[in-house]
Formats: structure tokens, C-alpha cells, sequence
């Protein structure tokens, strides 16, 4: 399982596009539902669909979402195997940690991006395969969470080579992909669409809450999407 630091709702939530008044949603590999339902919070208008292959994780999404009397669609799906109906299109599609459990990743990247509404934005995140080797040594580095922000660049200057890490199969049998695969497959999309890089989750979990600003400082910084423990790639379909 993806391991999310605790913060990482408000900056993944700052990252992506603002929508219009009533767009049609789509999460894919939606999980339990945690970024469904704060979607349907932030566009009460919009028409949001959910899906995953885990049953019970679909059923958790339904409860909840019902629960809090959100208007949520929940639908049991792997899109490694299934099509999406050609007359849905989408003004957002979410495939976040999804990318490291498909069968064909490129392929599914091809295929949500065809899905887009002109101007839709389709948001893949995915792990860093050098990300724990980095926490492990932020921590090394700064046990007391004291950091600083010369504090980054001296751990990406030391670990450089394990972030340009190729690929990185985990324990539970993800497979990790190296930011240069996701960009190569982006730009196989071609000039239709427009592509922005960002990062989430620099400084990891460990900081405590006072410490949560170096987060939008780092962001700022150049070349710091490379040491990221998530990369965030935004794809906005231009026509």
C-alpha cells in the first residue's frame, strides 16, 4: 500500500485545477473514497463517479458517501480490463498511486486522456521510486524536524543517483516508475495536450504541523520535483 503523509490532502487539493461550476468527475482506483467525497464537497454541482476493483473498498465509498449525504457515483471496475464508454468525457480525471498496480500503464494513460473534455485536466501521481531512501535520510539528517530548506538540497546533492533510480519493484509487487517514463509516455499524447509537473510531499511525515509552510516553500524551488515523494503530472487537453 502507497503510504500518504498526513498532509498531503490540502497540497494535493491546492494542485489541482479549479473546475467549473458543475464538471463531470472521474477518480480512478478511487480507494475508499477519500478524494471523491472532498470533491463533491467542493463542487456540490458536479457529477462525480468513483471506481475500483476492490469490492469492499467500493462498499466502504458507498457507506460513506451516503452517510454524509453526498451524491457520489460508485462503480466496481479495473480499467486494465475494462472500456470506458466512448460518450463519457470528463472535465477532471484523478489516477493517483494507480499507475504502479496497472498491467499497462502507458496504455491507460492514453486511454483516460481520451476521455478528457476540451480543457479537462487528467492528474497522475505516482511514487517516487527513490522516496524512502530519501525520507530515511531527511530523518538522518534532521531528527528533531529542524530543517531547513538547505537541509533538501544537501539530501538530493548525496542521493542523486537513487532518484534518477530507473525502476523499483516494492515488496507487494507495485512497480515504481521513474519521473522520465511518466513524462515519455505524456508526451506520446502529442500537442494536444499540455503537460505540468509538480511534486508533492517533500519533507515527509514526521515534520509537525509548524513546519508544514517549508511544503509551499520547496514547491517554488527549482528542480526540486525530482526528490519529490510523489510526482504530480497534470495533463490539460488543449483540443
Amino acid at each position: 500500500m502507497t503510504y500518504i503523509p498526513h498532509h498531503y490532502a490540502n497540497l494535493l487539493l491546492h494542485q489541482l485545477p479549479t473546475l467549473k461550476t458543475q464538471p463531470q468527475i472521474l477518480d480512478v482506483g478511487c480507494g475508499e473514497g477519500w478524494l471523491t467525497r472532498q470533491l463533491s464537497k467542493t463542487y456540490p454541482g458536479a457529477t462525480i463517479t468513483g471506481t475500483d476493483k476492490d469490492y469492499k473498498k467500493i462498499q466502504k465509498c458507498r457507506y460513506e458517501a451516503s452517510n454524509q449525504n453526498l451524491s457520489i457515483h460508485y462503480q466496481i471496475l479495473n480499467h486494465d480490463q475494462s472500456k470506458l464508454a466512448l460518450e463519457e468525457f470528463y472535465d477532471l480525471i484523478c489516477c493517483h498511486n494507480v499507475l504502479a498496480h496497472s498491467q499497462n500503464p502507458q496504455q491507460l494513460i492514453q486511454k483516460l486522456a481520451n476521455q478528457l473534455n476540451q480543457r479537462g485536466t487528467l492528474s497522475i501521481i505516482s511514487e517516487n521510486p527513490a522516496a524512502k531512501a530519501l525520507e530515511e535520510n531527511f530523518r538522518a539528517l534532521s531528527p528533531t524536524a529542524d530543517i531547513q530548506l538547505e537541509d533538501i538540497g544537501k539530501v538530493y546533492d548525496l542521493h542523486v543517483e537513487q532518484v534518477k533510480e530507473r525502476v523499483q519493484k516494492s515488496s507487494d509487487l507495485r512497480i515504481l516508475y521513474p519521473l522520465e517514463d511518466l513524462l515519455h509516455w505524456s508526451n506520446q499524447l502529442g500537442k494536444r495536450y499540455e503537460i505540468e509537473v509538480k511534486g508533492l510531499s517533500y519533507v515527509m511525515d514526521y515534520l509537525d504541523e509548524p513546519y508544514h509552510w517549508l511544503e509551499e516553500e520547496v514547491t517554488l524551488q527549482n528542480n526540486t520535483t525530482f526528490f519529490s515523494y510523489f510526482y504530480h503530472i497534470l495533463l490539460k487537453k488543449l483540443s
